[in-house]
This record gives C-alpha cells, sequence and structure tokens, in this order.
C-alpha cells in the first residue's frame, strides 16, 4: 500500500491505494491550515479510521445477505469482523492500481473479478484538486457477463465540533431498524429538518433520507469556515451518521458521516430494486462529487 499526495497552493490530499481512501484533505487559506476531512492517524488505517472511502458496487447492507435478480439467487458473507451483514461491497477493503497521476490528480482503479462472484466489475476513482476545490470522480463498470444492480455512494468523515451546523433539503427520511438497515420511510422530523441552518442534535443519527437536491453546506463556526458538497443528479439520497453514545452512552462523536448515494441501504431486496441501476455487461455508472470551501462569519446556531 502507499500514499499518494496531491497538492496545489491551495489544498493538499492524502489519498491511501489500499481501498482509495482519503487519508485527509487540507485547505491553506491566509496562512491557516483547515482540515476539510477527518484526519487518518496513521498509514495502514482502516477505512472506517480516515476521511472517507468508496461505496462501490453498492452502499451500506444487504439484508438477510441475499438478494434474488432475474431468477437467480445471491448470497453473501460477513466481510467485516464487528458486523453480520455484508456490507460496501469489495473495493473499499481492496488494493488500488494506480491508472494515472500528477501533482493533483490521481486515478485509481479496482478490479474484482473471481469467477464466482455474484459482482465483478471494474472500480474506478478520480481525485482533482484546482483553485477552488477537491473533486472525486466515480465509475463503475460491469465486467461480468449478465446484468446485475450496481450503485455507487461515498462515506466521507467530517469533523463534528459543538458549533457544526448543517443545510441541506431532502424530501423524506428512512428510520433506523433491525441490523441499522432502514425500515420505514417518513416526515423528516423538525431535530433532522435541514431545511434552514442548524446545528446537528446531540444524540445517535443513522438514517437514510431521499429526494436531496445535491447541494450540502457544513458550517464550522469556530474556523469560520464553510464547505459546500454538491453531487451530480445521480446522488439523489444520502446517509446521515453521528455515532453519539458509542462508545459509552454519554459520549458525543467528534465526527459525523454525511454519505452521498444513489440508493438506500436494502434496495437490492425491494421489488424495484429502488435507486440501484441494472447495469448490461460492460455497461457503466458515474458521478461527481465535488467539496469546496469559503471563508464565512458564524452563521447563528439553531438548535
Amino acid at each position: 500500500m502507499s500514499i499518494i499526495t496531491l497538492k496545489n497552493q491551495q489544498f493538499e490530499a492524502h489519498i491511501a491505494s489500499h481501498g482509495g481512501t482519503v487519508h485527509g484533505l487540507w485547505w491553506h487559506n491566509q496562512g491557516r491550515i483547515i482540515p476539510l476531512l477527518r484526519e487518518a492517524k496513521h498509514a495502514d488505517a482502516a477505512p472506517v479510521e480516515t476521511g472517507g472511502f468508496p461505496l462501490i458496487p453498492f452502499g451500506n447492507r444487504i439484508p438477510q445477505n441475499h438478494f434474488s435478480f432475474e431468477g437467480r439467487d445471491y448470497h453473501f458473507q460477513a466481510n467485516t469482523d464487528d458486523d453480520p451483514l455484508y456490507i460496501h461491497g469489495e473495493s473499499w477493503q481492496g488494493l488500488c492500481q494506480i491508472a494515472e497521476q500528477s501533482e493533483n490528480r490521481l486515478v485509481l482503479r479496482f478490479t474484482h473479478d473471481k469467477a464466482d462472484a455474484a459482482f465483478i466489475y471494474e472500480a474506478e476513482q478520480n481525485f482533482a484538486l484546482d483553485e477552488t476545490g477537491f473533486t472525486l470522480s466515480m465509475r463503475v463498470t460491469n465486467k461480468g457477463d449478465k446484468a446485475m444492480p450496481f450503485g455507487l455512494g461515498w462515506h466521507p468523515y467530517f469533523h463534528l465540533t459543538e458549533q457544526t451546523q448543517l443545510q441541506l433539503n431532502a424530501q423524506k427520511m428512512w428510520t433506523q431498524g433491525v441490523g441499522y438497515l432502514p425500515e420505514n420511510c417518513v416526515n423528516i422530523p423538525d431535530d433532522l429538518n435541514f431545511s434552514r441552518m442548524k446545528k446537528i442534535p446531540d444524540h445517535w443519527v443513522n438514517n437514510g433520507f431521499e429526494g436531496w437536491d445535491g447541494t450540502a453546506t457544513l458550517v464550522w463556526p469556530e474556523q469560520n469556515t464553510a464547505l459546500t458538497m454538491s453531487a451530480d443528479p445521480l446522488f439523489d439520497r444520502f446517509f446521515l451518521y453521528a455515532p453519539h453514545g458509542v462508545p459509552e452512552p454519554q459520549s458525543r462523536s467528534d465526527y459525523f458521516c454525511l454519505e452521498p448515494m444513489s440508493h438506500m441501504a436494502g434496495d437490492h431486496c425491494r421489488d424495484d430494486y429502488g435507486g440501484l441501476k441494472i447495469l448490461q455487461p460492460s455497461e457503466s455508472l458515474s458521478g461527481i462529487i465535488r467539496l469546496q470551501p469559503e471563508q464565512t462569519k458564524a452563521f447563528p446556531a439553531k438548535v
């Protein structure tokens, strides 16, 4: 595994070839170095200890480790030590190959081509820095000999301070059910309605949202910094995760995740496969996510 550094005058990113994970993203602004994503503490950090990892060929969990598609049954085994369900596929845990590299751009590819695998595919991540921000272009290509449902997503980790605020527009929310899977689609409750800028609540949050317009603004008043996340229309859903109460019941997390996704967790087991896209052999699915910071005055916090 290697750590690749991308850099220009305004930004610096560290990308690991293992999983294509982001080990850090920093903004150099007026003599200050401002972290935009959580920093990995060491070079061999697991994906869940970094600043972000890919959700390719799908995001989140497959219910009961099983789904059926076009008359075939597919069964899976847990791929982590702490979850009984098959989660996020393989690319986030695999060793990527460097396809292209320059001072401010990196293309990583991962191929999963085991003969007995349900998903046979090529995953590509294109990381780029310019004078205004960070861009991640993602693509999955069906390399198998039959059609399969695929999805895309990204799992970034952002710093969560006492004053961190969030604004975005979504239409519906899924409650959390057994196995951390979505259960019921409901109207968004007031404490998780971020249509106006407000603080992230101080309780456990692990919910999927639908009808997202693809834009979110994160604000860290302590840093006088705002960050705009913008995503292609493909990513019209997201997961919001703030693990308050872990590991201690009264503990408060120092990070949260806002995960753009093309589908909801559990869509493999829905009759219409939800937001998953059916890719024929050699077909691809792609999307772009962008992070752009700016210096700003502190927003008035709303609780």
